[in-house]
């Protein structure tokens, strides 16, 4: 079979027009962007052994709008999953909203029931307490949480973070080590699969050469 072509500057468009459509990022002056990108360095390595095109890489990682998120991660040290009302989503009110949403996408969710055996009660739920119903989606750029997430695998951009967010910071520098460790490789997957997305999608949608 002969290899596919792809045309990874119609891949870098889509990827950051999913950038903008999903979480509108809030963008930084040009400086700052330049100087967050030399953080990327070491993710862009990694996505670069593991058979991502090296052109595309760099050119994704040179764009203003994608760039080290330091008030994003920030977020993270102090918000508690803890403290979150979860009762609110077994309210009358809750459970009748997700209902009218099974109904109005009963197609969608029966197509992903079939191909990903989950059952549409449980997506459905997801949906509810993730996004509550896909009307709190966030204001943050996806690609780079994600990439900044997972830029914390390198221990000098870890030691970075942690300088600047120890005073304000609720954890331990063990703790925060541990959420490092556990944080950035699901984050690294994530994007890896992001990634894989949107080249598939350029394929569907026949954007190659």
């Amino acid at each position: 079979m002969m290899p596919i072509k792809i045309n990874y500057s119609t891949i870098i468009v889509l990827i950051t027009g999913l950038l903008i459509l999903i979480a509108v990022p809030s963008f930084q002056n040009q400086a700052i962007a330049d100087n967050s990108r030399v953080y990327f360095e070491s993710l862009q390595q990694r996505l670069i052994i593991e058979d991502f095109d090296k052109g595309m890489i760099k050119d994704l990682y040179s764009r203003p709008e994608v760039y080290f998120d330091f008030k994003g991660v920030s977020r993270y040290f102090v918000h508690s999953e803890a403290k979150l009302n979860y009762d609110q989503f077994t309210s009358k009110s809750s459970i009748k909203k997700a209902k009218k949403y099974m109904s109005k996408y009963s197609t969608e969710l029966s197509s992903a029931e079939r191909i990903y055996g989950v059952d549409k009660k449980i997506i459905t739920s997801i949906i509810l307490v993730e996004t509550r119903l896909g009307k709190v989606i966030g204001n943050r750029s996806v690609l780079n949480t994600l990439s900044t997430l997972a830029s914390l695998s390198d221990l000098n951009i870890r030691e970075m973070v942690w300088d600047k967010n120890s005073k304000s910071c609720s954890l331990t520098r063990e703790e925060f080590n541990k959420w490092s460790d556990r944080k950035s490789k699901w984050a690294y997957s994530e994007l890896k699969a992001f990634i894989i997305y949107v080249i598939l999608m350029a394929l569907l949608r026949g954007h190659w050469v």
